[in-house]
């Protein structure tokens, strides 16, 4: 087995595990409560905590003494959730043993190899399947194997789809009467884990600030290993209700692409939602989702909708019932359950969730009066249970969601920023006083007293205008902020994300980008300028979309060519392979208006990678080499040009075009790449 194996617990406390199941199984009493607060370093693998659990579980059942599953599984706090979803599957099959294949092989057991990958642990189980963390020789990494009973369809759900928060599958295939899946490792603690490990102190109340979110999603020690490692969504310092806002529109927006994409998940709840490094939610487990209206009713019954849950009660089916509005509901108790800690419904029945008698008749839903208005709302739409009072789509959800999120980060970011002046407000006034009493009065200065300060957002829209005209970027920025902290208004975030841009922070313009599209301010110069900003980043393909709608919203936008031609050559270089379309979208640059020296250098560096693949650029490399200089760039920058270098040392022409007489440079060479939203 490969040393990885030790991620997912020593040999000393597998071995420990194993010997306490022993003792138990020899008449000692069990409990894995207090076996794990005796051995601490147990808790931290999540594989350990759930086997000690159902194995205790086992033994007291056997006993006649089965304990209530919702109060056992809560003594285990931080894995709580993944025990409850064994322990539920397990009492199915029990009252259930019609549905046991009994011509199904065993099951997988960890330590063992199976369809060339090496089993390390069983991360989860449900009545129909086993998922286990498990390692690929032949990549080098670790990886999700899922195993489920007979045929499956999720690979071919899963396979057409692509979004960071949404799973994605390496391979499938037939293995006697099961499918197996390998998918991505992304993490080993669910949303149902995080809820456990969040709302486990007396009173059921949250810690004040969101780190439990990320104390509880890498409580495995696995983080690291992750296949998917993208910007955190929770930040620590954070209140926790903020960070759990920020999951929740991770997940909003993952269903919002489903919903665009015409897949129904059909099971939405924590359990099937595991939380990666970062706060980072994926959606799982797509057995139950279709591409179509689904013809029967499935499910859990604790989240679903009314109207499935009464077509049920009936012995019907789902026709006529509108299952992206079904999936809404779903959603909404999943983000309620989050932030609250419980679901918004009184449930009856001796299994929480798993009785339909007075489940159907809901009601209106119990949030909390602490919850702020905005968020409020728009669970409370997703939560109605006339289905065509629910959005349409999870879109104003996740929207609503980030935009919360942002409102008090933007406020927080402003309140430091008033700090920071303030302490430096007292300095300069110390130096004021000195300076006062050499310096005369001067015009000048009693011009600036007496102009007034900005007081609505558009005062300081025009003042931030104003400073960027003037190349003072920083308070251009600090103006936008404060135009939008008191509208609003997505296009003073715009204006956020360009000034960001433009000083060189390619990660807060991305992320402010973002946020501005989401919110309404989705024009042209806006998603071209997240393009520029993700062209900056270790993956220039990111940049391409944005680019792509940019174009299609404003055919001539010069900026938005030049950006997409770098994006495209940068991604290339990196998967070293040529991209010749980088060269299209960089003569339609040229096309488009005056260039500068910088546009002629960058589209000499494209047209000789793309000579390596096409030798005609060569010569449109060699006269943009000639162009440039004539604008005023060095000869020596060309000449030493690595890439430059490489790929025209050979041709004559290229000594020819160093020799042209460079053009007097510039003053100030023109920004082509970004454009002012609302100019």
């Amino acid at each position: 087995m490969t040393p990885l194996l030790s991620t997912t617990g020593t040999a000393a406390e597998r071995a420990l595990a194993t010997e306490l199941k022993r003792r138990w199984r020899r008449g000692e009493s069990p409990d894995a409560a207090a076996a794990l607060a005796e051995h601490p370093e147990l808790t931290r693998h999540k594989s350990l905590v759930v086997d000690l659990a159902y194995e205790e579980y086992l033994l007291r059942e056997k006993a006649g003494a089965a304990p209530e599953i919702s109060a056992f599984a809560g003594q285990f706090p931080v894995f709580g959730g993944s025990v409850r979803k064994v322990l539920d599957a397990h009492q199915l099959l029990t009252e259930h043993p019609e549905l046991l294949d009994p011509a199904a092989a065993a099951w997988p057991e960890p330590g063992t190899q199976f369809e060339g990958l090496e089993l390390h642990v069983e991360l989860g189980r449900g009545a129909f399947g086993r998922a286990y963390l498990a390692f690929d020789p032949g990549t080098d990494r670790l990886c999700v194997l899922k195993l489920t009973t007979g045929r499956s369809a999720e690979a071919r759900v899963i396979g057409r789809l692509a979004h960071p928060n949404v799973t994605d599958i390496y391979w499938t295939r037939p293995v006697g009467l099961r499918t197996a899946l390998c998918m991505p490792f992304v993490g080993v603690s669910t949303l149902a884990d995080v809820n456990s490990a969040v709302f486990s102190r007396p009173g059921g109340q949250p810690p004040d600030e969101a780190r439990v979110i990320l104390e509880a999603a890498e409580a495995d020690g696995l983080a690291g290993y992750a296949d998917r490692l993208s910007q955190p969504v929770v930040r620590p310092d954070e209140p926790y209700l903020v960070g759990a806002c920020a999951v929740a529109a991770k997940i909003a927006h993952a269903v919002a692409y489903l919903n665009n994409h015409g897949v129904i998940h059909g099971d939405l709840k924590p359990s099937n939602i595991v939380v990666g490094p970062g706060g980072t939610p994926h959606l799982i487990d797509f057995n139950l989702s279709t591409a179509e209206a689904p013809r029967m009713v499935r499910g859990t019954p604790a989240y679903m909708a009314p109207e499935l849950l009464s077509a049920a009660r009936a012995g019907g089916t789902a026709a006529g019932i509108d299952a992206v509005r079904a999936d809404l509901f779903s959603l909404g108790l999943v983000v309620t359950e989050l932030l609250t800690g419980r679901l918004p419904f009184e449930l009856t029945g001796s299994r929480e969730g798993a009785q339909l008698e007075g489940v159907v008749e809901r009601g209106a839903a119990q949030l909390p009066p602490a919850l702020p208005a905005v968020v409020a709302s728009v669970l409370a739409s997703c939560l109605a249970t006339d289905p065509e009072q629910r959005p349409a789509s999870a879109a104003p959800v996740a929207v609503a969601l980030d935009r919360f999120v942002a409102r008090w980060r933007s406020r927080r970011l402003r309140q430091r920023g008033t700090v920071a002046a303030l302490a430096s407000l007292a300095l300069l006034c110390g130096v004021a006083a000195a300076l006062a009493r050499t310096w005369p009065s001067s015009p000048s200065r009693e011009l600036m007293a007496s102009e007034p300060l900005p007081r609505s957002a558009n005062d300081f829209l025009e003042r931030g205008r104003n400073s960027l005209r003037s190349g003072n970027v920083a308070a251009a920025r600090t103006d936008f902020a404060a135009a939008y902290d008191r509208s609003g208004d997505p296009r003073a975030l715009a204006l956020v994300a360009y000034g960001m841009a433009l000083d060189g922070q390619a990660a807060p313009s991305i992320e402010a980008g973002k946020q501005a599209i989401q919110e309404g301010a989705a024009s042209a110069e806006v998603y071209n300028n997240l393009g520029y900003a993700l062209s900056q980043s270790a993956r220039p393909a990111d940049a391409v979309p944005p680019l792509n709608e940019a174009i299609l919203r404003a055919p001539q936008l010069r900026a938005a060519y030049y950006n997409r031609a770098l994006a495209r050559y940068r991604a290339a270089l990196a998967a070293q392979t040529v991209d010749l379309h980088a060269a299209e979208d960089i003569a339609t640059a040229l096309s488009l208006g005056e260039p500068s020296l910088n546009l002629h250098f960058d589209a000499a560096r494209i047209y000789a990678a793309c000579s390596v693949k096409a030798p005609e650029f060569r010569i449109a490399a060699l006269e943009q080499i000639r162009a440039a200089i004539s604008a005023g760039k060095d000869p020596v920058a060309c000449r030493t040009d690595a890439l430059l270098a490489t790929h025209l040392k050979i041709d004559p022409g290229f000594e020819a075009a160093l020799a042209t007489p460079r053009g007097e440079p510039p003053g100030r060479v023109p920004q082509l790449r970004l454009v002012e939203p609302l100019s």
